[in-house]
């Protein structure tokens, strides 16, 4: 709920924290994959706790010290719904910013496309964390095999990190759907008139452009609603690339957000009722 409560620091209590439960990936999962069988078990140790593994999620991602194209799997206390995170373009950050807070743990254990290990990541606070840790006495083994990897990974450091994990996840696609044309084609149209209304702090506007939980928010806290959705929103952008897969469209953005400089967005829309919605912006700092 990071993401969730930095946000929301002008909401009331009740809107802060329903908007939190919406934009944090439902935990009801509890460790499961779509087909009933467990993400992932095993314990995970650090200098400042522990925790029980049950969730794992698998994307292709920068890998090792010469960020080779990969194989990341997050570990994690809670599991994951790989139906809402396989939508995103950049997944880590998603996860990182939406998903893991004071209560949720993640750990990255990264591999090569063919399952060798490579290292890992972790940062649960001052002290205790590491950018990519990379120890020969680890033991591991992965097995790449019909999009998914299955795998196990142990190791035991009393001034470090001591973990005993196996996971057995899918490997999240590359494919976002059909290339939408320059404009962002009906979906782009869409996020144009959002900004547009946003930027003119126009409710009335604004409505059509939002699903209809989020109507209900601009409905009963219509100012710091609105707030809100600016402080993931450019000053200006330009539309790069869009991609669209049945009800769902993909946008991604690049722009300029005073006082932050250049900003980098994904955005993500549906269609509901035959015509589109912004359903979530996540704005990240830089250059794509």
């Amino acid at each position: 709920m990071k993401r969730s409560l930095i946000l929301s620091g002008l909401l009331t209590p009740a809107l802060g924290l329903a908007l939190s439960l919406t934009l944090l990936i439902p935990a009801l999962a509890q460790g499961k994959s779509a087909s009933g069988k467990p993400q992932a078990s095993g314990t995970f140790s650090s200098k400042t706790g522990e925790f029980d593994v049950v969730g794992a999620y698998a994307f292709p991602g920068k890998t090792g010290m010469d960020d080779a194209p990969g194989i990341r799997v997050a570990v994690s206390n809670v599991g994951f719904v790989s139906d809402i995170l396989d939508h995103y373009w950049d997944r880590e950050h998603f996860i990182d910013t939406n998903f893991a807070d004071d209560e949720t743990a993640v750990v990255y254990f990264q591999f090569s496309p063919q399952g060798k290990y490579l290292g890992m990541s972790y940062y649960f606070g001052s002290g205790d964390g590491c950018g990519l840790c990379f120890d020969p006495d680890v033991v591991a083994s992965a097995k790449v095999s019909g999009g998914r990897i299955a795998g196990h990974v142990q190791h035991k450091d009393p001034e470090g990190a001591t973990f005993d994990v196996t996971f057995d996840v899918p490997v999240a696609s590359t494919d976002y759907g059909s290339a939408l044309p320059a404009g962002g084609g009906e979906p782009g149209k869409a996020y144009s008139a959002f900004h547009q209304a946003l930027t003119a702090g126009n409710a009335a506007a604004l409505k059509p452009l939002l699903g209809e939980e989020r109507q209900g928010f601009l409905r009963d806290q219509e100012e710091p609603f609105i707030a809100f959705l600016r402080d993931s929103h450019p000053d200006s952008y330009k539309l790069t690339r869009g991609f669209v897969s049945g009800d769902h469209a993909l946008l991604l953005v690049s722009g300029e957000k005073s006082p932050l400089g250049n900003v980098h967005t994904e955005v993500h829309l549906l269609r509901e009722g035959g015509h589109w919605v912004v359903d979530d912006e996540i704005l990240q700092l830089g250059d794509e």
